[in-house]
């Protein structure tokens, strides 16, 4: 019945969304989201 590692995964999936999201904002403000877009995909592909 330990919340703990249900409490980390949560707080680590959090994060990494608030900083996915952050970098899609900055992209698309500087109209480099198709930039974006190619990095995160090559990032996935290498297990980023």
């Amino acid at each position: 019945n330990e919340i703990l590692g249900a409490r980390l995964a949560t707080i680590h999936n959090l994060h990494y969304y608030h900083q996915l999201m952050a970098g899609m904002r900055a992209a698309i403000e500087a109209h480099h989201f198709a930039d974006f877009t190619a990095e995160f995909h090559a990032g996935q592909a290498l297990g980023w």
